[in-house]
């Protein structure tokens, strides 16, 4: 279940109360655990809000509210449908955008683990990967997004 601001993330839908994706000064939080043992807090921000995030090196999960279901598979009550890393955040955004890469397909949540190694991030995507088999990961799979820096 996702913790934003206190109240669990399907909790804030029922009462209406998603204002936090507005706020781009203070983004909510939610962890994801991997199989292997991993958590990883993330921040939570709209889409919209990424590409403020210029030179920001993270590993970065696009994502949808979903109810508690197998589509659930973080149970955090979010569905991860991609996941990248990259040295600028930002302008990686962009190149997603220019490309339609996630058109369509309602994933307007960003989650972001801000972290410097490249190496690090490389790592930390593959065990997210491993874990969540995002759909558009296998999608994209053909224009490989490479790491922008």
């Amino acid at each position: 279940m996702a913790i934003v601001d206190g109240r669990p993330i399907d909790r804030l839908k029922a009462e209406g109360k998603l204002e936090f994706f507005g706020r781009r000064d203070e983004p909510g939080q939610v962890v994801l655990r991997t199989r292997s043992g991993g958590a990883y807090a993330f921040e939570v921000h709209p889409q919209e809000a990424v590409s403020d995030l210029a030179d920001v090196a993270a590993v970065y999960c696009y994502a949808r509210a979903v109810p508690a279901t197998e589509a659930d598979a973080s149970g955090t009550g979010l569905e991860i449908g991609y996941i990248g890393k990259t040295g600028d955040l930002g302008r990686q955004d962009a190149e997603h955008e220019a490309r339609g890469d996630f058109a369509g397909y309602g994933f307007g949540i960003v989650l972001v683990l801000r972290n410097e190694p490249a190496p690090a991030r490389a790592e930390i995507r593959r065990d997210l990967i491993d874990t969540f088999d995002p759909v558009l990961n296998d999608l994209l799979r053909s224009i490989e997004c490479g790491e922008v820096s």
